[in-house]
């Protein structure tokens, strides 16, 4: 795919029957490979430690394939597959432990598309039908609130990004339905989402019709509706929001201009205000992020540029929140983007899947140890 222009459990070594390899502190190290290659998919953690991944784009196209990682044994077993094959979807774990996806591609260059939405249920292994969005939608975004409903906001909802909506939406896991709330004030793609601790969400930046946006919404399930709140520094999509112990949010990367930028914000939800941190050490766009056990931020992978090609990163770097500087740590062992980071309940960090250098797809996983 091109780059977009103006995506518990303790180690016991004695147990690691298939994946001996020690776990070196600060340092990634290699655990099992999913049974197929993919990016542009999610990995979600399951209640009792597990990782479910699903979907995503291979060889031969979308994927329908699910796959479940134990981290005790560091080892990948069938997870069924989805009634629809889908890339650039959400997921989201619900209070009941289950899983939502939504929406999606259905082929590589999403000239084809999909509204629907299932549930993935670890009890049964089984999926089902959960209804259908009101549009087609991808490259979105989706927060759980407080009450255990699951919003959608944005996103491309024609084939071949024709259009950009402002369009939210809400399902209710208690009757499978989903319906419409208020829309976004600017349509946007490549945002993205998060969930404050007043149970409000806020959404930032992403591609607007002006390009990479520093807009910024709240949106207040009591009432439905969309509130435009203090403007982030920088304009930016395909960055990173991670949200902070103490209920801050903080942004980092993504493409400002045109290109990969190293220009890191954090959001205060209690006096509506943003303020600069230490600069990233490499420029990415679409990294992955994790908020540690420690609560430092971690990003992974992502894309750079360095005139006149774009490469993919295999870098990692973590934030001091209490110094708000950014530092190099442990690079992972392959370059990755478009692939899935998962923190484990152990506190050790999962990536899997993803491109190299924009042709390879991975089926690989490794696991860093912080």
């Amino acid at each position: 795919m091109m780059r977009p222009t103006p995506s518990m459990y303790l180690m016991g070594i004695l147990l690691l029957t298939c994946v001996s390899v020690a776990q070196v502190p600060g340092a990634w190290t290699a655990t099992g490979s999913m049974a197929t290659p993919r990016y542009a998919f999610t990995a979600v953690p399951l209640p009792d430690g597990r990782v479910l991944a699903a979907g995503g784009l291979g060889s031969t196209g979308a994927l329908a394939s699910a796959e479940l990682f134990e981290p005790l044994t560091g080892t990948w077993s069938p997870a069924g597959n989805m009634k629809v094959a889908r890339a650039y979807y959400v997921a989201t774990r619900l209070r009941n432990g289950k899983v939502l996806v939504a929406g999606g591609c259905t082929n590589t260059n999403c000239s084809a598309a999909t509204a629907t939405a299932e549930i993935y249920d670890p009890a049964t292994g089984v999926w089902r039908a959960a209804g259908r969005m009101s549009m087609l939608r991808y490259f979105f975004a989706a927060t759980v609130l407080k009450d255990g409903t699951v919003l959608v906001e944005g996103g491309c909802n024609k084939v071949n990004c024709g259009t950009v909506t402002t369009a939210a939406e809400l399902f209710n896991p208690q009757t499978g339905r989903w319906t419409l709330t208020g829309n976004l004030k600017i349509a946007r793609d490549y945002h993205t989402a998060s969930a404050l601790q007043n149970g409000k969400v806020l959404v930032t930046g992403g591609y607007t019709i002006t390009g990479g946006s520093n807009s910024v919404e709240l949106y207040d399930p009591t009432t439905g509706t969309w509130t435009s709140v203090a403007s982030m520094i920088s304009g930016r999509a395909l960055h990173s929001a991670t949200t902070l112990f103490d209920g801050r949010v903080v942004v980092a990367g993504g493409v400002v201009g045109y290109l990969p930028g190293d220009v890191s914000e954090v959001y205060d939800p209690g006096v509506n205000s943003w303020s600069a941190t230490g600069n990233l050490n490499i420029k990415r766009a679409g990294p992955s992020s994790v908020r540690l056990k420690n609560g430092a931020v971690m990003l992974a992978g992502g894309y750079s540029y360095t005139r006149p090609y774009y490469f993919d990163l295999a870098s990692c770097e973590s934030l001091d929140v209490t110094a708000s500087t950014w530092a190099l740590v442990g690079d992972m062992t392959s370059r990755r983007y478009l692939h899935a980071l998962t923190l484990l309940p152990d506190g050790r960090v999962l990536a899997a899947g993803g491109l190299s250098d924009n042709s390879t797809i991975l089926a690989n996983a490794e696991l860093y140890t912080p």
